[in-house]
């Protein structure tokens, strides 16, 4: 547990403290040290589903560190030589991936899945000061001669407009482009992370070399298979490259106040974003 939270905590046991709160109430925190089988080799073991015992998911969540996220990359495995692949995707179900942007540019990603779960993101429009019309007459020029199965979309494009009071899905549809309303919840960003770890175990299963954010972790054949058999992530970085670089460039945003007080709401910095998010809404269980 980290050792600058404990100041007002008094320990009742090792991995177990407490402090009593003005209102009257009592303020416990359960370290995982308090089960007698989780010791450091457990805590090796099972770290690695994080990203290792220095991911900010694994501080937070097993450490109790509420200063774990701020400021910091949230997908730090992200590296050109691992994540660039010309994949032949004729057999693979494709879709498209919409954020609608006002102030922020319209992005579309082009995605490839397989009958695994993988997901190759191999094109990407950006637009800036175009109507949702022009944006459509886009996007559908560009989908020519390809099978689409679905164009997934931001949820918050549901809002109705304030002067028209039509929600910009529909403009959407009246365009052409008949979307379904994407899952925008916090867990894709797990979901993100869970496909990069796989990208990277393959990598080393296939190369019998470790990529350095994986040796970090020390991982035996059996947890590279584990991770290795989850869904992948892969870009063409020959027209994917800006979101691609998004992705590798986003951050949680630095937090502030007593984050003991009250959990604050983790968010990503809210600059280039739009392609994280497609990408986000490509890799959730349900596109």
């Amino acid at each position: 547990m980290n050792d600058s939270l404990n100041n007002s905590f008094t320990q009742i046991v090792p991995g177990l403290y407490r402090r009593n709160l003005s209102t009257g109430f009592t303020h416990l925190r359960v370290h995982y040290s308090c089960d007698p089988y989780k010791d450091e080799q457990w805590a090796d073991r099972h770290a690695l589903r994080y990203g290792g015992k220095d991911s900010p998911q694994w501080r937070r969540e097993q450490e109790i560190d509420y200063h774990a996220y701020a400021g910091q990359r949230i997908w730090p495995m992200l590296a050109e030589k691992y994540f660039n692949y010309q994949i032949d995707t004729e057999d693979w179900t494709k879709f498209r991936v919409i954020d609608q942007g006002i102030r922020h540019p319209t992005v579309c990603l082009w995605v490839a899945v397989n009958k695994q779960g993988d997901r190759h993101v191999y094109k990407e429009y950006y637009s800036t000061d175009r109507s949702i019309a022009m944006n459509c007459r886009a996007i559908l020029s560009l989908s020519e001669g390809e099978r689409i199965a679905a164009t997934y979309i931001d949820p918050s494009t549901r809002k109705r407009n304030a002067e028209t009071l039509k929600p910009l899905i529909s403009v959407y549809a009246e365009n052409g482009l008949d979307c379904i309303c994407a899952d925008n919840s916090f867990a894709g960003y797990d979901a993100v992370t869970n496909a990069c770890l796989s990208t990277l175990a393959r990598v080393a299963l296939r190369m019998g070399e470790l990529p350095s954010y994986l040796a970090k972790l020390h991982p035996n054949q059996d947890q590279l298979l584990t991770l290795a058999a989850r869904p992948a992530l892969t870009f063409d970085l020959r027209f994917t490259n800006r979101c691609f670089r998004e992705c590798c460039n986003l951050r949680w945003q630095v937090t502030r106040g007593d984050e003991t007080q009250k959990a604050p709401v983790e968010k990503p910095v809210d600059k280039e974003d739009d392609g994280p998010d497609c990408v986000r809404y490509a890799v959730t269980p349900e596109s």
